[in-house]
Protein backbone atom coordinates (compact mmCIF):
# COMPACT_ATOMS: atom_id res chain seq x y z
CA UNK A 1 0.00 0.00 0.00
CA UNK A 2 3.02 2.27 0.84
CA UNK A 3 4.14 2.19 -3.14
CA UNK A 4 0.57 2.78 -3.89
CA UNK A 5 0.66 6.00 -1.99
CA UNK A 6 3.62 6.74 -2.92
CA UNK A 7 2.85 7.02 -6.80
CA UNK A 8 0.07 9.51 -6.08
CA UNK A 9 1.53 11.54 -3.43
CA UNK A 10 4.88 13.05 -2.52
CA UNK A 11 7.42 14.04 0.19
CA UNK A 12 5.50 14.51 3.81
CA UNK A 13 2.17 13.43 2.40
CA UNK A 14 2.93 9.82 2.13
CA UNK A 15 4.10 9.78 5.47
CA UNK A 16 1.09 11.72 6.89
CA UNK A 17 -1.38 9.21 4.67
CA UNK A 18 0.41 6.23 6.37
CA UNK A 19 0.29 7.11 9.86
CA UNK A 20 -3.73 7.91 9.18
CA UNK A 21 -3.86 4.14 7.63
CA UNK A 22 -1.42 2.82 10.10
CA UNK A 23 -4.20 2.33 13.12
CA UNK A 24 -6.41 -0.16 11.35
CA UNK A 25 -3.29 -1.66 9.47
CA UNK A 26 -1.91 -2.35 12.89
CA UNK A 27 -5.52 -3.61 14.20
CA UNK A 28 -4.42 -6.56 11.99
CA UNK A 29 -1.79 -7.01 14.85
CA UNK A 30 -4.33 -7.16 17.51
CA UNK A 31 -5.61 -10.44 18.89
CA UNK A 32 -9.25 -10.28 18.46
CA UNK A 33 -11.45 -13.42 20.40
CA UNK A 34 -14.58 -14.91 18.11
CA UNK A 35 -14.98 -15.23 14.53
CA UNK A 36 -17.44 -12.97 13.95
CA UNK A 37 -15.24 -10.01 14.86
CA UNK A 38 -12.38 -11.61 12.85
CA UNK A 39 -14.65 -10.72 10.08
CA UNK A 40 -15.78 -7.55 11.06
CA UNK A 41 -12.18 -6.98 11.07
CA UNK A 42 -11.15 -8.22 7.63
CA UNK A 43 -14.25 -6.54 6.12
CA UNK A 44 -13.03 -2.89 7.77
CA UNK A 45 -9.31 -3.07 7.44
CA UNK A 46 -10.10 -4.53 3.50
CA UNK A 47 -12.45 -1.52 2.92
CA UNK A 48 -9.91 1.33 4.75
CA UNK A 49 -7.11 -0.27 2.25
CA UNK A 50 -9.35 -0.12 -1.23
CA UNK A 51 -10.23 3.55 0.02
CA UNK A 52 -6.29 4.22 -0.11
CA UNK A 53 -5.26 2.11 -2.70
CA UNK A 54 -8.43 3.88 -5.13
CA UNK A 55 -7.28 7.52 -4.19
CA UNK A 56 -3.73 6.65 -4.77
CA UNK A 57 -3.98 5.46 -8.54
CA UNK A 58 -6.54 8.15 -9.61
CA UNK A 59 -4.14 11.23 -8.03
CA UNK A 60 -1.71 8.92 -9.80
CA UNK A 61 -3.38 8.83 -13.16
CA UNK A 62 -4.76 12.53 -13.45
CA UNK A 63 -0.99 13.76 -12.56
CA UNK A 64 0.74 11.28 -15.25
CA UNK A 65 -2.01 12.01 -17.98
CA UNK A 66 -2.48 15.98 -17.36
CA UNK A 67 -0.30 17.64 -14.33
CA UNK A 68 -3.33 17.58 -11.91
CA UNK A 69 -4.48 17.35 -8.80
CA UNK A 70 -7.67 15.32 -8.58
CA UNK A 71 -9.21 18.75 -6.42
CA UNK A 72 -8.28 20.88 -8.75
CA UNK A 73 -10.76 23.10 -10.44
CA UNK A 74 -9.65 21.64 -13.79
CA UNK A 75 -10.88 18.35 -13.05
CA UNK A 76 -13.34 19.36 -11.30
CA UNK A 77 -15.18 21.37 -14.20
CA UNK A 78 -14.05 18.68 -17.17
CA UNK A 79 -15.80 16.30 -14.77
CA UNK A 80 -18.83 18.11 -14.44
CA UNK A 81 -18.97 19.42 -18.14
CA UNK A 82 -18.75 15.90 -19.59
CA UNK A 83 -21.87 14.35 -21.36
CA UNK A 84 -22.10 10.44 -20.93
CA UNK A 85 -20.96 10.17 -24.72
CA UNK A 86 -18.06 11.74 -24.15
CA UNK A 87 -17.39 9.74 -21.21
CA UNK A 88 -17.61 6.51 -22.96
CA UNK A 89 -15.25 7.80 -26.00
CA UNK A 90 -12.57 8.27 -23.08
CA UNK A 91 -12.89 5.17 -21.84
CA UNK A 92 -12.31 3.57 -25.11
CA UNK A 93 -9.35 5.67 -25.73
CA UNK A 94 -7.83 5.35 -22.20
CA UNK A 95 -9.52 1.77 -20.80
CA UNK A 96 -5.42 0.27 -21.07
CA UNK A 97 -3.96 2.34 -18.33
CA UNK A 98 -7.17 2.59 -16.46
CA UNK A 99 -7.12 -0.93 -16.84
CA UNK A 100 -3.70 -1.47 -15.05
CA UNK A 101 -4.38 1.05 -12.32
CA UNK A 102 -7.93 -1.18 -11.99
CA UNK A 103 -5.07 -4.08 -11.30
CA UNK A 104 -2.98 -2.21 -9.02
CA UNK A 105 -5.99 -1.93 -6.96
CA UNK A 106 -6.74 -5.68 -6.68
CA UNK A 107 -3.21 -6.80 -6.19
CA UNK A 108 -3.33 -4.46 -2.70
CA UNK A 109 -6.42 -5.07 -2.10
CA UNK A 110 -5.51 -9.19 -2.78
CA UNK A 111 -2.73 -8.58 -0.17
CA UNK A 112 -4.39 -6.84 2.49
CA UNK A 113 -7.31 -9.77 2.15
CA UNK A 114 -4.69 -12.02 2.55
CA UNK A 115 -3.26 -10.38 5.44
CA UNK A 116 -6.84 -9.71 7.12
CA UNK A 117 -7.39 -13.37 7.06
CA UNK A 118 -4.36 -14.27 8.65
CA UNK A 119 -5.09 -11.22 11.41
CA UNK A 120 -4.01 -12.21 14.56
CA UNK A 121 -6.74 -14.27 16.86
CA UNK A 122 -6.99 -14.51 20.60
CA UNK A 123 -7.73 -18.00 20.69
CA UNK A 124 -4.73 -18.85 19.01
CA UNK A 125 -2.47 -17.65 21.81
CA UNK A 126 -2.71 -17.80 25.46
CA UNK A 127 -3.93 -14.24 27.02
CA UNK A 128 -0.58 -13.23 28.03
CA UNK A 129 1.18 -14.10 24.68
CA UNK A 130 -1.39 -12.48 22.65
CA UNK A 131 -1.33 -8.88 24.26
CA UNK A 132 2.90 -9.30 24.36
CA UNK A 133 2.89 -10.49 20.81
CA UNK A 134 0.58 -7.76 19.53
CA UNK A 135 2.68 -4.91 21.01
CA UNK A 136 5.80 -6.39 19.63
CA UNK A 137 4.18 -5.99 16.00
CA UNK A 138 2.54 -2.64 16.66
CA UNK A 139 6.07 -1.69 17.88
CA UNK A 140 7.66 -2.82 15.10
CA UNK A 141 4.88 -0.71 12.38
CA UNK A 142 5.66 2.16 14.68
CA UNK A 143 9.39 2.13 14.13
CA UNK A 144 9.13 1.45 10.96
CA UNK A 145 7.38 4.40 10.34
CA UNK A 146 9.61 6.72 12.17
CA UNK A 147 12.61 5.69 10.67
CA UNK A 148 10.84 6.80 7.52
CA UNK A 149 9.78 9.77 8.64
CA UNK A 150 13.12 10.32 10.17
CA UNK A 151 15.46 13.58 8.99
CA UNK A 152 16.21 13.16 5.35
CA UNK A 153 12.57 11.74 4.55
CA UNK A 154 12.14 9.25 2.46
CA UNK A 155 14.44 9.51 -0.06
CA UNK A 156 17.63 10.43 2.69
CA UNK A 157 19.40 6.77 2.37
CA UNK A 158 19.16 7.55 -1.36
CA UNK A 159 20.49 10.74 -1.21
CA UNK A 160 23.27 9.62 1.06
CA UNK A 161 24.05 7.02 -1.32
CA UNK A 162 24.15 9.35 -4.62
CA UNK A 163 26.24 11.67 -1.80
CA UNK A 164 29.10 8.90 -1.61
CA UNK A 165 28.89 7.82 -5.02
CA UNK A 166 29.69 11.87 -6.38
CA UNK A 167 31.11 13.88 -3.74
CA UNK A 168 31.49 16.65 -5.56
CA UNK A 169 27.98 16.79 -7.41
CA UNK A 170 26.01 16.74 -3.59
Amino acid sequence: MLALVALGHDGRRVVQLMALALPVLAWLAWPVHGAAVHRVRAVVVCVWALLFAGDAVVRAYLLDAYRAAPDSTVVLAAAANTTAREAGEYLSMHWRALAVGAGLVAAALWLVARSAKRGVRAAALGRGTAVRAAAAQFAGLCQQALAQAAPGGLLGPVERIGARAAPGLA
